[in-house]
């Protein structure tokens, strides 16, 4: 695979210039960290993103079924007319 060089400007590729300064960005939080410190950090990211991600899942449970217990109840109801 062909290495991709940096020889354009923000008026060229705007794009990959923002990839650009991304990758830059997070190369100078990271340059003084040990593999082990970055991995801790990405695995405390990805747990609280799960947590966050099952929680609203649950919710979303639950709405549907109050939603579709709503909706049994008014059949019954309706059933019984």
């Amino acid at each position: 695979m062909e290495t991709y060089k940096n020889s354009y400007t923000k008026n060229e590729d705007g794009l990959l210039w923002e990839l650009h300064e991304i990758r830059h960005n997070l190369n100078k939080k990271r340059r003084n960290k040990s593999i082990d410190e970055i991995n801790k950090e990405a695995l405390k990211k990805y747990h609280n993103w799960e947590k966050e991600y099952n929680r609203k899942k649950e919710i979303d449970l639950r709405r549907e079924e109050i939603r579709q217990g709503d909706t049994l109840s008014s059949e019954t109801i309706w059933n019984q007319i």
